[in-house]
């Protein structure tokens, strides 16, 4: 009998944390699902993956990484209710399931979570090391699929990843009703888009918070579409569906095609003036694909523009996923002429080793950095020291999301080269944002600057 409970356990637990895995927790989930079928009230389910831990395994090894797991499984397990569901779903990533429970307070018991995760302190040897987590949560339908659910959370989970990890992301959901027939239609839209004209490009300014190429104006350029009924969607409204459906990298081309086409009418509005530099975001699944290079190409020869003013940016989370791909794609770019970045740096995902000898013009610090400056030291000691990094490797240095003076003021203190945010300049349309900057220039020639 002994023998057959503990075979029992091992079927339906992680042999080396000891929680509950996947299986057993989507069993969990259905159970809960079914009890909601008869008025059991709702719950929630969360998607957690931890930012940084693949750079404590690659450094330490997989002793290392594996008590780093465990150790970090049992802060998440302090932080819930003795009825709620922790499981490792495999790898770095994990699922929880809060039974009854409101999205409000599944954000709370998340947002314990993040901070346990991100104040932890781990040590190996001589070392020690942070690590934080990009939670994702959705709410549980009545009649929706366990893979379902749980797939919208990790949809959820990765917005919150690409909007600079170690946040919380709650995406509500439709009722499972019309969850199916919207996630359809949806992407249909999404695939459509382009040839229905329904993508929508907005850009943002960055403003130089010291010397150097300030007066070459940069912007950076963020997606939108239309719904049909003239509203327009936020990226975490679509991309999520499109990442789903492995549609990011035809979503990647269409905004480069269009940041070309841009250009290539301001550099024939404006002959012999220096055009802006427009920043375009490259999803890591884009850069996975290992074709990035061939589509860019082709469109920046259809252009015909100076391709250094495109700059093309990867997610720091992307360098550590393939460190040789995101290199190989990086030192492709440069060679064509074109401006390269690294984003979302800060998350804790990539050692200061990864980015060494990466052909790289400028180094972003995260928005979550960011936006901590003022009331957080952490915050601030973090952001000084990738501005040193970055300038050490010979980069230039962007801080994201600035929302009020006192970030900007920090980050002009820590010495970070540029800033972006609603505190220097809301979106608005590309070709809006174009027309200003071609209505700002001087009649007189302007001298050459350089770009780089």
């Amino acid at each position: 009998r002994h023998i057959a409970k503990e075979l029992a356990h091992q079927a339906t637990h992680d042999a080396l944390t000891g929680l509950v895995n996947r299986s057993e927790f989507e069993r969990r989930l259905a159970r809960a699902l079914a009890g909601a079928e008869g008025g059991g009230g709702e719950h929630a389910v969360c998607f957690l993956d931890l930012d940084g831990f693949k750079a404590v395994n690659d450094a330490c090894g997989h002793l290392a990484g594996d008590e780093l797991l465990r150790q970090l499984s049992g802060l998440m397990r302090d932080r819930m209710r003795a009825r709620d569901t922790l499981a490792r779903l495999g790898g770095d990533e994990f699922g929880v399931l809060l039974e009854h429970c409101g999205l409000a307070r599944a954000a709370r018991v998340a947002d314990k979570i993040r901070a346990a995760i991100t104040g932890h302190r781990f040590t190996w040897g001589e070392a020690t090391y942070r690590v934080g987590v990009s939670i994702g949560i959705v709410p549980t339908r009545v009649g929706g699929r366990p893979r379902e659910i749980l797939r919208a959370a990790d949809s959820a989970c990765y917005v919150a990843k690409r909007g600079g990890g170690n946040r919380v992301q709650v995406q509500d959901l439709r009722p499972p009703s019309a969850g199916r027939s919207s996630e359809r239609e949806w992407l249909r839209k999404v695939r459509h888009a382009a040839e229905e004209d329904r993508f929508r490009l907005y850009a943002q300014p960055l403003m130089a918070l010291a010397g150097g190429n300030g007066a070459i104006p940069r912007l950076e350029l963020l997606l939108r579409l239309d719904d049909g009924s003239g509203e327009l969607v936020p990226p975490a409204g679509f991309l999520p569906v499109a990442r789903r459906h492995g549609l990011m990298p035809q979503v990647d081309e269409w905004v480069v095609r269009r940041a070309a086409e841009g250009l290539a009418g301001w550099q024939r509005a404006h002959p012999g003036a220096n055009p802006p530099t427009v920043a375009v975001n490259l999803a890591d699944e884009t850069v996975a694909g290992g074709d990035a290079m061939a589509v860019i190409s082709r469109v920046l020869a259809a252009a015909g523009i100076t391709t250094t003013a495109l700059c093309l940016e990867i997610g720091e989370s992307a360098v550590v996923a393939d460190p040789t791909r995101a290199a190989d794609l990086l030192r492709a770019l440069r060679a064509a002429g074109c401006q390269t970045a690294v984003e979302h740096c800060g998350t804790g995902m990539a050692a200061f080793t990864l980015l060494q000898g990466l052909a790289l013009d400028y180094l972003k610090i995260a928005g979550h950095v960011v936006r901590g400056l003022v009331r957080d030291p952490v915050s601030r000691i973090l952001a000084a020291a990738l501005n040193q990094i970055g300038h050490s490797l010979g980069l230039r240095t962007i801080g994201t999301e600035a929302e009020d003076e006192g970030a900007v003021a920090a980050l002009r203190e820590i010495g970070v080269d540029l800033v972006q945010g609603f505190s220097v300049g809301r979106p608005e349309p590309f070709e809006v944002a174009l027309d200003r900057l071609g209505a700002a220039l001087s009649p007189a020639p302007r001298r050459a600057q350089s770009s780089a």
